[in-house]
């Protein structure tokens, strides 16, 4: 075949594609392949409901952990990501814990992830050790946890539900369940291999010392309420776009915050621990005419005394501190 009759056919072609509707003369020059399962297109117009979510969790476990660790801890987002379970799988060093969660009534459940060499810290901690150099840990065998440990760590379960439960509490009134620990992702039964999860990674900062966690999300789980992770100003107290100051003051009222008093605090050993029962008495580390400390979402606010109203210890408050 000659040239101008290949240049013909090809034009002839073209001219036909347009009839047909098939192709347009306004169609651009170069086309951008758009996949559906990659990272960009799954969080494109992103998900500020999730950043909520992290905020708050970051708040209440920051007590938790501090608690457990007997150590002034510090929390904050990283990032989240779209990624394939079977690619996180990949990605989990050993050892390291997953801390199961079912959010009822969602279809599904979510994971902490906690680094293998905070959760020996943490072990270590619950024993009885003291405040050892946590970078220590980092040279740490790569080994599963035993059940011992595995049972230590059970010991959190109850304090992160309540942090989830926050964390969850503007968006939706989710019931979050302890599952189960698991130091292997693929045991989790969180999602199959190919599906795709969220991935909103943290770093735990401890004096100089970092840490990685994570929370993962399975997409399915999330379905229900994916339009409301992404509409922000339907949730309340929290609002979106830039003319705001009217609308925070009208959202504010409504925000939960949560008021802890301390009554006091007792040392006491195990042989102690083991042999107290129905009756006997703790002794506390303040005075009985002392005032009482009340903290808001963990910032101390208030100094006060304990009144009885009716069958019910109440707070007055006195003075208040700080801003």
């Amino acid at each position: 075949m000659s040239d101008g009759v290949a240049a013909r056919t090809r034009s002839g072609s073209h001219e036909a594609l347009e009839r047909s509707g098939v192709m347009h003369r306004e169609a651009p020059e170069k086309l951008e392949p758009y996949d559906l399962t990659s990272k960009r297109a799954a969080m494109r117009g992103g998900m500020p409901g999730l950043d909520i979510v992290g905020e708050r969790f970051c708040k209440a476990f920051r007590r938790t952990l501090s608690s457990a660790l007997r150590r002034t801890c510090e929390i904050q987002a990283v990032s989240t990501e779209v990624i394939k379970f079977a690619d996180f799988i990949l990605q989990v060093p050993r050892p390291t814990g997953l801390f199961v969660f079912q959010l009822k009534p969602l279809p599904g459940g979510c994971a902490v992830v906690v680094d293998g060499h905070l959760l020996l810290a943490m072990i270590d901690a619950m024993c009885g050790g003291g405040e050892r150099d946590l970078g220590e840990t980092s040279e740490g065998p790569e080994r599963d946890l035993t059940q011992i440990e595995l049972r230590l760590l059970g010991r959190l379960a109850g304090p992160m539900t309540e942090d989830l439960d926050q964390a969850w509490r503007p968006l939706a009134r989710l019931r979050p369940e302890f599952s189960q620990i698991v130091t292997r992702p693929e045991l989790s039964h969180l999602a199959d291999d190919p599906e795709s999860v969220l991935f909103s990674v943290f770093e735990i900062q401890i004096g100089e010392f970092r840490s990685p966690m994570g929370i993962i999300l399975p997409m399915p789980t999330i379905e229900p309420i994916k339009e409301r992770l992404t509409n922000v100003s339907q949730v309340p107290g929290h609002v979106r776009g830039g003319s705001g100051g009217a609308q925070i003051i009208d959202h504010l009222p409504g925000v939960e915050v949560e008021v802890d008093v301390e009554l006091g605090r007792a040392q006491i050993d195990v042989r102690q621990l083991l042999g107290l029962s129905e009756g006997d008495i703790l002794r506390l580390d303040t005075r009985a005419d002392a005032p009482l400390v009340a903290a808001v979402e963990g910032e101390v606010k208030f100094l006060g005394q304990p009144e009885a109203v009716g069958n019910t210890l109440s707070f007055k408050v006195e003075r208040r501190l700080g801003s």
